[in-house]
């Protein structure tokens, strides 16, 4: 005869080690699955509604909600769960305040087979998504020979990320503009940069509202080919879109490697502007990407759907 009380937890122990093999390899919905079924076998365990809730942000928020709610409910003011209280907590008010978001950001979207590297990008990028759409761009003044490589790269993540060309500066939540940048004697001479401004508003002195610019600056003082522009532009306007850090991919749209045309310098912060980014320089190399990858993609969605990185409890 089978001793039940001593299979369950050997059962729920290899459905936890099943749903963290599909988490690892961003397989999310099959990774809330296994740990449902772990769930199961110990209705009671707070490790699983924490490892099912971190899954079930990449699968429906109202769902990772009630997950992080119940882990709160469970360890209660257990002493040896505080730190991670004071963290969910936090995750948990972030969640609730994010946006609904547009079909091509709902995490239906993400090809998981193909994956990300949202964990490289996640702290730097974090604060900075856009929260209403479509979000404005003007091209300022589009030199001609950069237009057909402008438009193609503006909706190449217009297919991802509601955007609409606006003809007036001050209507442009994304403004790119189109100068002559000076050589650099002492490294890559740079293509283009992105750099991010908040401006408040005030009513008796106190903020009513909080505006996000970003602004693209674009070299113009070489001869680029028009893979070369169209890169260039998918790259800046992917910092601008909210994804801040980079690929370790150098096929990938937003790499900074070597082989790729897309080699970035951040600069020093400025201390006088705390809330502006750094920029992120890119200079021509070998390698030319042509357009977004899945994991470019991937990792916008993920950027949007998640309250920021975080490891299973496992």
């Amino acid at each position: 005869m089978t001793n039940l009380a001593a299979a369950s937890p050997d059962k729920a122990e290899a459905l936890v080690r099943e749903g963290v093999h599909f988490y690892e390899r961003h397989r999310f919905a099959e990774a809330a699955s296994s740990f449902t079924d772990a769930l199961e076998q110990n209705p009671q365990d707070p490790k699983g509604y924490y490892d099912r809730a971190a899954a079930n942000e990449m699968v429906d928020r109202e769902r990772a909600l009630r997950d992080w709610r119940r882990f709160l409910e469970l360890v209660g003011s257990d002493r040896e769960w505080q730190l991670n209280v004071t963290r969910i907590r936090e995750r948990l008010q972030t969640l609730e305040g994010m946006p609904a978001l547009p079909a091509t950001l709902q995490p239906a979207a993400y090809v998981g087979k193909a994956g990300d590297y949202y964990e490289q990008i996640a702290e730097e990028s974090m604060g900075l998504r856009w929260t209403a759409w479509p979000v404005r761009v003007f091209l300022g003044s589009l030199p001609k020979d950069w237009q057909p490589a402008t438009q193609e790269a503006l909706e190449d993540w217009t297919r991802v990320f509601p955007l609409q060309r606006v003809d007036a500066k001050e209507d442009g939540d994304i403004v790119l503009s189109w100068v002559t940048i000076p050589k650099n004697p002492e490294g890559p001479q740079p293509s283009g940069s992105e750099q991010d401004w908040m401006h408040s508003e005030k009513e008796e002195g106190r903020v009513t509202k909080r505006k996000k610019t970003s602004l693209i600056t674009l070299d113009i003082s070489r001869h680029w080919s028009e893979d070369e522009m169209r890169a260039t532009v998918l790259h800046e306007l992917g910092h601008a879109l909210g994804i801040k850090g980079h690929s370790d991919s150098f096929k990938d749209v937003m790499s900074p490697e070597e082989e790729e045309i897309l080699t970035t310098s951040p600069g020093a912060p400025d201390l006088a502007h705390p809330s502006r980014s750094g920029p992120s320089a890119v200079a021509s190399t070998r390698w030319v990407p042509k357009k977004l990858t899945p994991r470019d993609i991937n990792t916008l969605i993920r950027l949007y759907n998640s309250a920021g990185p975080m490891e299973l409890l496992k």
